[in-house]
């Protein structure tokens, strides 16, 4: 019994050990993957500042080597004096590559840039080692396609980190200012200073109108780009404006300065000197880079701001996910702390119960309950084995109890319900049953009656106890007397009883005849008071 028990309960505590686990597993899954979602969102926008880091890094390297190229310009039109600066340009030059070194070692395997930027460093190192002794075309071609080389390296740098798949309007439009509008502003204008200036002291050709046209078209669709994109941008987030419109409007005028200077120059308006168009040039395109450094850590800061917000929001799934999961074994414990209290509980009531029917067993009392309002009984097994039934097949119709008690109080039994149902009061009654194998069996049943609020009866319960031991007895007491009075009515000798004082209690009409009486009864009368001298005349034997 012990063992089926502790089977019961370990059924039990399996039961919600599972149902917490088929909860919580499905739930940690679901969290799981949510978060892993959260955290893809997370490292895009990491993925994103690593290529703005890397392509700031190739910046600096661009306009170094465009000072190169506008500094090795001057010196090719006889310019003797900006040797020196040329050779200075040569160690920023170094410096620069350096920093881009660095950069890649930690992300050209992830950028997958590594194999480009080592082709562009040994184009730079062959340029700086024969910078002065490479021909004029030989310098500024190899000027001319090492920044493009660089463009296009930063333009891959933002498809290999997501730049270009950037999918908020507030910083889409600043990336695809970084990674492709500005770096070809910045190409396009190196080409049209350096074209410029070397036309300017003779009439163009044909081809050289078309490129300087081209060009120009480049840097004002490129302007236009930045100025419509922006725009997206602020109305997506106006606090970028503050920030980027005075560096916007800066750059677009000297960007149409610079394209003013070449349909003067593609018209021949007027005469241009090489040194205005240098300048212009160059005015141009420090502005592109100013714009470039202010785009820049604006994306920068946007990107990690999602970074952060991405990162929080995953902190408040786990931490929510973490909270459900403590509520969650917190009811789980609590059940089973309330099923082993329930336990308990049950145990002491059983305990309470197997000794209230070892009482009732040994009285030979059963307990029983009537519900009113249905008819319907219920009876303990003492009460049913009271009445002769076996408790094992008993049905548990009230008729079988009728039917075993003697037809002769029956109606006083119903008359005793009605009576408690009537005035109220305590049940109770005596009766007889008549078992299976004809023995009589004397039962006395008791109880009271159990109300609702409004008073109305609802049960009535009590118990049932067998008193045929004290109806024997009191049968035999019965017997025993009865015969007693016979003998003593019977006797030819007087008997009688008194009491320490002399008062009689009874005489037999022997006595009475003896004493020449008529009746036991005037015996008594006459003699009570004085039992002591009429039945004992000598004195001594009073």
């Amino acid at each position: 019994m012990r063992k089926k028990n502790w089977l019961k309960r370990l059924y039990r505590q399996g039961i919600l050990i599972s149902l917490f686990l088929i909860f919580t597993v499905p739930f940690g899954v679901v969290v799981q993957q949510l978060t892993d979602e959260i955290g893809i969102s997370v490292e895009f926008a990491q993925r994103e500042r690593s290529g703005l880091r890397y392509n700031y890094r190739l910046r600096v390297f661009l306009e170094q080597l465009i000072q190169q190229h506008q500094l090795f310009f001057s010196y090719y039109q006889g310019e003797s004096s900006f040797k020196p600066d040329l050779l200075k340009k040569q160690a920023d030059i170094a410096a620069a590559v350096k920093a881009v070194d660095a950069v890649d070692r930690d992300l050209g395997a992830t950028l997958k840039t590594t194999a480009k930027w080592q082709k562009i460093r040994q184009s730079s190192q062959t340029l700086s080692n024969n910078l002065l002794t490479l021909s004029p075309d030989s310098s500024l071609s190899l000027h001319a396609s090492l920044i493009s080389d660089v463009r296009s390296l930063i333009a891959d740098v933002g498809d290999a980190s997501n730049l270009i798949l950037d999918p908020d309007l507030g910083s889409y439009y600043l990336m695809d200012g970084v990674v492709t509008k500005i770096p070809s502003m910045i190409e396009q204008s190196v080409q049209v200073m350096t074209l410029g200036t070397t036309i300017v002291k003779r009439s163009p050709t044909t081809q050289e109108k078309v490129r300087l046209l081209s060009a120009s078209n480049a840097i004002q669709s490129n302007l236009n780009a930045i100025q419509r994109g922006t725009g997206v941008a602020f109305a997506a987030n106006p606090d970028l404006k503050p920030a980027i419109e005075p560096f916007i409007a800066d750059s677009e005028i000297s960007a149409k300065e610079l394209l003013k200077l070449i349909r003067i120059t593609s018209f021949q308006i007027r005469e241009v000197g090489s040194l205005e168009f240098a300048q212009i040039g160059d005015w141009a395109i420090t502005d592109q880079f100013k714009l470039y450094d202010t785009f820049s850590p604006v994306l920068d800061r946007l990107l990690q701001a999602r970074a952060d917000r991405f990162t929080e929001k995953q902190q408040r799934v786990r931490g929510f996910a973490v909270l459900i999961f403590i509520a969650l074994l917190g009811v789980v414990v609590l059940l089973l702390r309330n099923q082993m209290q329930r336990r308990n509980t049950e145990m002491t009531l059983r305990e309470q119960e197997n000794l209230l029917h070892m009482a009732m067993n040994a009285a030979h009392m059963g307990a029983w309950e009537w519900n009113l309002a249905t008819s319907e009984g219920k009876w303990s097994n003492e009460v049913v084995g009271l009445f002769g039934l076996d408790p094992e097949t008993f049905s548990g119709d009230s008729e079988a109890f009728n039917e075993r008690v003697h037809p002769d109080d029956r109606v006083l039994n119903e008359q005793a319900v009605q009576q408690v149902l009537k005035s109220g009061g305590e049940y109770r009654t005596e009766y007889r049953t008549i078992w299976e194998d004809g023995s009589v069996h004397w039962l006395t049943s008791v109880g009271s009656l159990v109300r609702n609020k409004p008073g109305q009866p609802l049960l009535l319960t009590g118990v049932t106890m067998d008193i045929t031991d004290r109806k024997s007895a009191e049968a035999a007491i019965q017997q025993a007397e009865e015969k007693y009075r016979s003998i003593f009515e019977n006797a030819v000798d007087g008997i009688f009883q008194t009491t320490p004082a002399g008062h009689f209690l009874s005489a037999n009409p022997a006595l009475a005849r003896i004493y020449g009486y008529d009746s036991p009864g005037e015996l008594i009368a006459s003699l009570s008071h004085q039992i002591d001298h009429e039945l004992y005349v000598d004195p001594d034997r009073r």
